[in-house]
């Protein structure tokens, strides 16, 4: 990861990537989100569920992100993702993103933990990551989707609009260096 500054600007290449790749999962889910409009039952459509899954999958490119500049600017995770801003008072909004990011690349083997009678208490970072969900809100049965929705109040629901967020954050890592 490099981040240069060049006559008072940054150029960020992994930054550039990530904002095509969100450019291309928003193209998607305004797809989706027309065809949740016009369907007389989006969930059973499975709109709802695609919609989870670009939004999850958007959530877990932006976690690759922080983690690639964290870690190449020689930062722990504790110390990048307590920076701001913040969600609320419980939760950074990075470490918000990183909560959702592992709870959607996970939450498939919790739940066949628990289909296979094993214990269904998680320890480690899967409790972890569930108090964090926790701070976050009211997550429902649309994690991913409901996250995005309380991160971009008043906004549309596209990953783009936390670019904003993304680069606050990195902006306030490179001026603690």
């Amino acid at each position: 990861m490099v981040i240069l500054r060049l006559d008072g600007s940054l150029v960020d290449y992994e930054y550039d990537l990530l904002v095509k790749i969100l450019a291309l999962l928003d193209v998607e889910l305004r797809r989706v989100n027309d065809d949740i409009e016009a369907s007389q039952d989006p969930e059973s459509d499975g709109l709802y569920d695609l919609g989870e899954f670009l939004i999850g999958s958007g959530f877990v490119a932006i976690q690759r992100y922080l983690n690639t500049t964290r870690a190449g600017l020689g930062l722990s995770k504790r110390q990048a993702y307590g920076m701001k801003p913040k969600l609320n008072e419980h939760i950074t909004t990075v470490r918000a993103i990183n909560a959702i990011s592992n709870y959607w690349k996970h939450c498939a083997d919790w739940e066949d933990q628990e289909r296979q009678g094993l214990d269904p208490s998680l320890s480690g970072a899967s409790a972890d990551t569930i108090r964090e969900l926790e701070s976050i809100g009211d997550l429902g049965d649309y994690p991913s989707a409901n996250a995005l929705a309380i991160m971009l109040p008043g906004q549309g629901l596209e990953l783009s609009n936390l670019l904003s967020t993304v680069s606050e954050w990195r902006d306030s890592l490179l001026n603690e260096r």
